[in-house]
C-alpha cells in the first residue's frame, strides 16, 4: 500500500511533466516521518535530469 506521501509526489511528478515549464519549483513539507520507495526517487532524479537539460 502507498503512503500518503507517496500519492500527491507522484501527481505532482506527472504535472511537471505535463508542464511547458522547464525549470518548475516542487516544494512539499513534511515532518520527515514518511519514507519514499528507492524506484520513486530514481524516477524523480531521472525525470529531473531530463527536464532541466
Amino acid at each position: 500500500m502507498e503512503s500518503p506521501i507517496f500519492i500527491p509526489l507522484k501527481q505532482a511528478l506527472d504535472v511537471t511533466e505535463e508542464s511547458r515549464f522547464k525549470k518548475a519549483d516542487l516544494i512539499f513539507v513534511t515532518d520527515g516521518q514518511a519514507s519514499l520507495p528507492h524506484s520513486f526517487v530514481e524516477t524523480f532524479n531521472e525525470r529531473k535530469k531530463r527536464k532541466t537539460v
